[in-house]
């Protein structure tokens, strides 16, 4: 049965360098929908606590599951995406208009051709 613990042991590797990459595809994915966020807006800016506050990140990374997230860090981020028919939404458009761009990083962070030896 040593053969099969090497086996389990290489698979348990496997999935630990592709959770670790898709984190890292997720994050940067986040970080830069937030980049776009803060720098493509088309409403008035009043405060400049939006473009202060917007961030993305990772959220959580397990083998079940890897959430990252944007926010405005403000109580009123969910009102300005969701209010007036989403008006003055700002974090999912910048998904949406870039989201080739984050579906590649986070192919790129998932693919395991940089494993294979």
């Amino acid at each position: 049965m040593p053969g099969d613990a090497k086996v389990v042991a290489r698979a348990r590797e496997v999935q630990l360098l592709q959770i670790a990459g898709l984190s890292r595809g997720m994050e940067k994915a986040m970080e830069l929908i937030a980049y776009y966020a803060r720098a493509e807006h088309t409403y008035t800016r009043r405060t400049g606590l939006t473009e202060q506050t917007t961030e993305g990140g990772l959220y959580e990374a397990t083998a079940a599951k890897i959430v990252g997230v944007v926010s405005a860090s403000m109580s009123y981020d969910a009102f300005l995406e969701a209010a007036r028919e989403g008006r003055w939404a700002f974090l999912w458009p910048a998904l949406l208009a870039h989201q080739e761009e984050v579906l590649a990083l986070l192919a790129e962070g998932g693919s395991l051709g940089r494993m294979r030896k």
